[in-house]
């Protein structure tokens, strides 16, 4: 991981080793950004981030729970192949999103972000990987796009937070767009 950072010019990690072949997580910085990693366990992060000319943040990198691993979808459409799953089986998910006031950033690239490294009919991918903000911290940073990666030897792409994108060569993709009272939130915005 380390030498992976140097190759690619980041002036920051942080690096959470995995634990056998199961987590691990990498949160790197590039440019002028002072970070302050402030507290860390096995599966998050909490740092607090420095970027010339805008207001200081803190951010949350989590990987998983404690108690159980938060790779879940929160809409079906998240999720490609294997059995379908219920409404109801990810309202938990999305109760934890709307409980701690997140929202969830969207997305540039490929929509899915894990697959099970099978073929065919058994092929499954998933939408699991993503970027929650405070609203505020959305409206303050309006530039901020969540860029997924190519997947390199791994079930999971690396995704990055730029917090200053030139939107008009990128297309964001909306995870809460054609949801049920999506169109009417948007129109009264």
């Amino acid at each position: 991981m380390k030498k992976i950072t140097r190759v690619l010019g980041f002036s920051f990690s942080f690096i959470i080793e995995p634990v056998g072949t199961a987590g691990g997580d990498n949160f790197t910085v590039e440019g002028e950004s002072l970070i302050a990693v402030e507290r860390s366990a096995e599966w998050w992060v909490e740092a607090c981030v420095r970027e010339e000319g805008k207001k200081e943040w803190k951010g949350f990198f989590v990987y998983a729970s404690c108690e159980d691993d938060f790779n879940d979808i929160s809409h079906k459409e998240e999720k490609e192949g294997g059995n379908e799953r219920s409404e109801g089986s990810m309202s938990l998910f999305r109760d934890f999103i709307s409980n701690i006031g997140a929202i969830d950033l969207g997305f540039v690239g490929y929509p899915y972000t894990w697959w099970n490294r099978r073929s065919g009919t058994d092929n499954v991918e998933c939408g699991l990987d993503r970027v929650l903000c405070s609203p505020q911290w959305g409206i303050e940073n309006t530039r901020a796009a969540c860029l997924h990666l190519n997947m390199v030897r791994a079930d999971h792409c690396p995704i990055l937070l730029h917090t200053c994108v030139h939107m008009e060569k990128v297309k964001r993709r909306y995870r809460w767009v054609g949801k049920d009272g999506c169109e009417k939130v948007v129109r009264l915005a």
